[in-house]
């Protein structure tokens, strides 16, 4: 997978893991994912190149209940955790 910057906060990002079971995999467009420094949604539109883009109401609606509670958790942790520094925020 070819490295990528988040659109939310620049992060660069060369992984994805499946949840729940946490296997390392290549988002395929449409796949929904969590910037691991600042917890935003994102949503890939193209897995290959690891181009993401913010989520919208229409991707957050295909989310069952418990998926969307699952996603609240990962964003506190990551949020209270604070940023990462990398070579695109240091």
């Amino acid at each position: 997978m070819e490295k990528g910057f988040n659109v939310c906060c620049g992060y660069v990002t060369n992984a994805a893991d499946s949840l729940p079971n946490f296997e390392t995999v290549d988002p395929n467009k449409g796949d929904l994912g969590i910037c691991l420094n600042c917890g935003a949604l994102l949503v890939y539109i193209d897995g290959k190149r690891n181009i993401t883009q913010l989520a919208g109401r229409q991707d957050i609606e295909l989310l069952n209940s418990a998926q969307r509670k699952y996603i609240g958790r990962a964003q506190r942790y990551v949020r209270a955790r604070g940023l990462i520094k990398n070579r695109s925020n240091s």
